[in-house]
């Protein structure tokens, strides 16, 4: 079984790509037009000052002179925009990496019948419509734009948060259920909620002391490794692993505690379903057995495309909560 970390925050670490591509990315447009002014300046004015040094002493002394100093001048030039992208990546880490949600991508997808994947990028028009939460009328409307079947689409949401890429999908079936998410997806409020038990999923009552907490905060933290179709050294686990760390989502709960339902499908590429016979994910933790008094490992087990990421020990809680809201 391939294994991961369990003391992740259940996703890849952003700050850990190359530090340029990172740099280019998330820099502002008008703060990299200032980082850009300054260094062309020196630039140029330095050429100029070769150029007529240069014209003006023609000796091979002088020509060997120069090409030295404008080896160092590109040198210090370099060096100076080297530690301006350190003190920006420091600046950001300090100040703005741990704010919460930061918007990554959107794609608009659609799973076809033979099994093959259309992905659409949204982001723009995203943008452009978002406002503080994600609607039906909102899902149909962004299907509509970009000529998507709303009927058997989902909308896949990357973003970070608190320096974590995480992946949220809005499906169809929620939809048509009615299902409105909050936008942001999260933030730091939302999630001390979480952890002092006052961040109630969908289906309680607002005043309701039934949190899920120790479920998903506690239990489902960590993943133990994962086997596709029983093969523990398959090749794909590690693959599909990954996704799950970031489909979790920082409250490890696949989206459940927003009337979400990710699917087998949702975290598998097109060979990847096509080969598809079962999935199992082992947590880290296992857990205590309300009936036999037994520890038994917390796994989740699916064979169909279209199954729901829920352990047993999963669906058995949440129906719990449900029967006891409506009592």
């Amino acid at each position: 079984m391939i294994p991961f970390d369990s003391n992740d925050l259940a996703a890849i670490p952003y700050c850990s790509r190359n530090m340029f591509e990172v740099f280019d990315s998330l820099l502002p447009p008008r703060l990299l037009e200032l980082v850009s002014v300054p260094f062309s300046f020196i630039l140029f004015f330095g050429l100029l000052g070769l150029y007529i040094k240069m014209n003006t002493k023609s000796s091979g002394l002088y020509i060997r002179q120069a090409t030295l100093w404008i080896d160092r001048f590109l040198t210090m030039v370099l060096l100076i925009k080297l530690q301006v992208v350190r003190l920006y990546m420091a600046l950001y880490d300090r100040f703005i990496a741990q704010k919460g949600f930061r918007l990554k991508s959107t794609h608009l997808r659609s799973s076809l019948p033979d099994l093959h994947c259309v992905s659409i990028d949204c982001l723009p028009s995203f943008k452009k419509r978002i406002d503080c939460e994600i609607t039906p009328s909102f899902f149909k409307d962004l299907c509509d734009i970009h000529g998507c079947d709303s009927h058997s689409s989902y909308l896949e949401i990357d973003y970070h948060f608190n320096d974590f890429e995480y992946t949220f999908i809005y499906s169809h079936q929620m939809a048509d259920r009615g299902v409105v998410v909050p936008y942001p997806l999260y933030h730091d409020e939302k999630i001390q909620e979480f952890k002092n038990d006052l961040c109630h999923p969908y289906f309680t009552k607002p005043d309701s002391q039934n949190s899920l907490y120790s479920l998903f905060g506690i239990d489902c933290k960590g993943i133990k490794g994962v086997r596709f179709n029983g093969d523990e050294n398959h090749p794909y686990n590690i693959e599909i692993g990954e996704r799950l760390l970031k489909h979790k989502g920082p409250m490890n709960d696949f989206g459940y505690l927003y009337n979400g339902d990710t699917q087998v499908k949702h975290i598998l590429n097109t060979k990847q379903m096509s080969e598809f016979q079962r999935l199992e994910i082992e947590y880290v933790a296992p857990y205590l057995d309300d009936e036999t008094f037994d520890i038994v490992p917390h796994v989740i087990e699916v064979n169909q495309l279209d199954d729901h990421l829920l352990s047993s020990r999963m669906r058995k809680v949440i129906e719990s909560r449900r029967r006891s809201e409506r009592l």
